[in-house]
């Protein structure tokens, strides 16, 4: 299903999930559409909207950070190669062209989303790499 961030479109989640849910209804939203601006604009829309924040309870998000597309990750050369990087590690080539359109953010960003999403708003927020 084709996914935007303009709210009230119907191709956009949280305007549909304000339709379907309730804050009594104990929802679980899985954000992974391997469109890292995409998925960085919604998550942001839910750090930002109580209404829609209120509705997650559970959310579960891959979030790609910086390793995943530095050049610098010298010596990485085949797919299952795994990659050292000052921020992380990658496993892959740097000839992965899914990861490299789509551009990441630092580490620290990612546990700052997190700790929001957890802390700030009682999601449980999960991520896996």
């Amino acid at each position: 299903m084709p996914v935007d961030d303009q709210p009230g479109s119907p191709r956009h989640p949280w305007s549909l999930l304000s339709l379907l849910a309730k804050p009594a209804d104990l929802v679980v939203a899985k954000l992974d559409i391997d469109n890292s601006p995409l998925e960085l604009s919604l998550v942001n829309q839910l750090l930002a909207n109580a209404s829609i924040s209120g509705l997650v309870d559970v959310l579960l998000w891959e979030q790609h950070w910086a390793s995943a597309t530095r050049a610098s990750r010298v010596g990485c050369t085949t797919r299952k190669e795994v990659c050292v990087h000052p921020h992380g590690f990658h496993i892959g080539s740097r000839k992965d062209r899914r990861m490299r359109r789509n551009p990441t953010v630092a580490l620290s960003e990612v546990y700052r989303n997190f700790v929001r999403l957890r802390e700030e708003l009682g999601i449980l927020a999960h991520a896996w790499v």
